[in-house]
């Protein structure tokens, strides 16, 4: 799992994010604000997803191995579960 898909994904963004970011000029912007401008942005979140169900997948393989019953929410029901507590 830290072979194949965790290391791989770091060793390729994290050098490409902190360049980027220690290249920031605009003060008045927040760091969120600033990679969202980033060239890359939609490439790497993109990326970020596909990393994010993969490990997901590991997690329930180990989970089977281990003998635990997950009960496992959709990633989409989750965001609705967020969204309604936020506006209340």
């Amino acid at each position: 799992m830290l072979n194949k898909s965790l290391r791989p994904f770091l060793a390729k963004w994290h050098p490409l994010l902190n360049s980027y970011e220690a290249r920031q000029t605009q003060q008045a912007l927040s760091q969120r604000q600033h990679e969202r401008l980033w060239e890359y942005y939609q490439t790497f979140r993109d990326e970020l997803e596909l990393l994010r169900k993969n490990l997901d997948e590991y997690a329930k393989i180990l989970a089977t191995a281990a003998g635990i019953d997950i009960i496992h929410k959709s990633r989409d029901k989750k965001e609705a579960d967020n969204n309604a507590a936020n506006a209340s």
